[in-house]
Formats: C-alpha cells, structure tokens, sequence
C-alpha cells in the first residue's frame, strides 16, 4: 500500500471482522464486500456512514477516504464507533481534477472480494449487501451486478422512487437503456469484482470523473452480463453541492463531455453489439452527451428540474411490463431473425442457468 505514504491513518479501527485485532497492522485475509467513501464534505456523511453500519449483512469493511477535506469530515468519522471503518487522509487534495484518482487509491488496498463506491452524500438500504449477497450467489459467473436506484433530495425526501431494472442486460442493452431514457445512475447501485476492475486498470480516470462510471460500467460489460436485484436499493442525493454540480470551469467540463463521448464511441464500433444495432448505440450516445452538453450551460436548479421531470416520465413506463415496450420494438422489427451468438451472450446464458449455491 505505497500510497499511503502521502496520507495520514487517522483512525485505523482496533478490531476488525476482515482483519485482526490490536492496533497491529490490518490482516490481508479477505471479506466479501468493500464500501468505499471518497469523502470531502460532511454534511451527509454520517448518514453514509450510519446506513452502512446499519446493514444487515456484517462481512464488510468499510474505507473512507478523506482527500484534504473539511475538519468536520475527521470529526464525523470518529464519532461513529464501528470496528468495520477504516479511516485515510490526505493533507492535500488529490483527486481535484481527477476524483476518480482517489477511487483508484481506495481500490488498491480494498480487501473486499466486492467493491461498491458510495458518495459522502449517498445512502444505502439496511439489506443492500445482503441482498447483493444473495444476488451473487445465486447468478455467480458475472462481474457487475446492480439494484435499483432512488433519487432523494437534500433532506433525504425522495424526489423519484426506484423503478425496477432488469434482471439481465447484454452490454449494448445496458448503454441503450442508459442513454437513450438517460436513466439516472451512481455509483452506489454498482457492486463490481475487485479483479475484473483491477484488472481494467481501476475506475476510468476522466477529467471531473466525467463520465468516469459510465465507462467503467460499460468496459465490465463488455465482458460480463449486468446482473441486477430489485430487492433493495441505494439513494443517490441530488443537491448542489454534489460531485455532479461541481467540477471546473465550464469549458473544461464541455471538454470532458467531448472526451468521454469519443470514448463510449470507440467502445460501441470497437465491440459487436448483441441485440441493438451498431447504428442506434450510435444516435443514442451522440444525443446523451449532447444532452450532458447542453445541461452544462443551464443552471443546476433549471437542470435538476428537467432531469427529475424526464426520469419521472420514464418510471412510469419503467415497471416489469415496461421493460419490454423499452427493448420490445426492437424485437418486433427484427421477428424471426435470430440473436447474434458469441461469447459474452453465451455467457450470459450460463449465468443465468447456473446452480443455485445452497445457503
């Protein structure tokens, strides 16, 4: 863990369910889960924390990673008594550009076999991981597995409720359902394999994270069906004070819109798609971050509205019926052609098919 060097422990917990106990040095014995909190504000953080503390499933760490943030953010931290919480900080600010330089930094000494990224605004429901648990157990062969997503407002008052999310995506249908009803997404809804992200050299370093976790989903679906729950689900806070209304001056987040486009482009022709056409991923993605482009020269007030507007328009049609009128016209167009065959659908049928572990 030689990024420690530039970071102070500030309270490295005393026992630990994944590690030992003492003051010693945390052991590497695994455990299955490990939530991550880039930290910089505190105003929300002890909601973070307490909804983590709170789960019902126990085999977790938890890492929290304060980049050069407020004092409050030490004094937050430690308040909350919890052998699970791992404590870093960085005197300087680290991930200022590049927030996703602090994600990778986490990741590196993360024990857990899982990894979910939680914002220090965001929450997550009592039974997540144990809910997650189930999910990985029962669909075991994939790489990213998700739930359902709720948007809350600054006092925790739920601005959209969370639709549900099929229960397996193909990675093109994955980036269509993302950019074509631009379906709000975080982090907090995605629990990764430490070494399939790993092994893509971490989170997508993009400036501002612009864009950062949609290229990341997208490179593990590549691979690796979405595999989803509609058990639980996290909450994603929307307030102006949040990662997604900050960052850089205007042209520099313009730029970073043109960057990350470029590169879910180059992902799209690079990659056969399974069951949407070439051409729609395409539009799809041009009219996403021509969307993001415009939203950018709006106020954060006037694009919070419109996006809460769109997303509500679109719960209405995103239930178990409405799955199938998202995806179905496309079916109907091409009935009788067959699906394509190739390794990652392949895959995605054993996933599906494969035993059921006990408990």
């Amino acid at each position: 863990m030689g990024w420690l060097a530039g970071a102070i422990v500030v309270n490295q917990v005393k026992k630990h369910e994944c590690g030992e106990e003492g003051g010693k040095e945390l052991a590497s014995t695994p455990c299955l889960f490990s939530v991550i909190i880039p930290a910089i504000k505190a105003g929300h953080l002890g909601e973070a924390l307490r909804s983590l503390v709170n789960q019902t499933w126990r085999d977790f760490e938890i890492i929290v990673l304060d980049d050069a943030g407020s004092p409050s953010v030490t004094r937050v931290v430690t308040a909350i008594q919890d052998s699970r919480i791992i404590y870093r900080r960085f005197d300087l600010n680290v991930g200022a550009e590049y927030p996703s330089k602090t994600w990778n930094l986490a990741l590196e000494s993360a024990r857990g076999e899982f990894v979910v990224l939680l914002g220090d605004d965001d929450c997550l429901a009592e039974n997540y991981l144990e809910a997650m648990e189930r999910l990985i157990r029962t669909f075991p062969g994939s790489d990213l597995y998700r739930t359902r997503l709720r948007i809350i407002g600054p006092n925790g008052s739920t601005l959209l409720p969370e639709a549900p999310v099929p229960v397996a995506e193909s990675w093109d249908e994955f980036l269509f359902r993302r950019t074509t009803v631009f379906y709000p997404q975080s982090t907090a809804e995605m629990c990764v394999r430490a070494t399939a992200i790993r092994k893509l050299g971490g989170y997508a370093d993009l400036p501002l994270a612009l864009g950062s976790d949609d290229i990341t989903w997208l490179r593990l679906a590549l691979s690796s069906p979405v595999i989803s729950t509609n058990e639980t689900y996290a909450c994603w806070r929307i307030h102006s004070g949040g990662l997604s209304h900050k960052g850089g001056v205007k042209a520099h987040r313009l730029a970073a819109c043109e960057n990350a486009q470029k590169i879910q482009l180059a992902m799209v022709r690079e990659n056969e798609p399974l069951r949407i056409s070439r051409e729609e991923l395409i539009d799809a993605v041009k009219r996403f971050w021509g969307e993001h482009r415009r939203s950018i020269n709006r106020s954060p007030l006037v694009e919070t509205h419109i996006k809460l507007r769109l997303w509500r328009f679109f719960a209405r049609i995103l239930t178990a019926r409405g799955q199938s009128m998202l995806y179905g016209w496309h079916m109907r167009r091409k009935l009788g052609a067959p699906h394509k065959a190739g390794g990652h659908e392949n895959r995605m049928s054993r996933i599906l098919n494969s035993p059921v572990s006990s408990p």
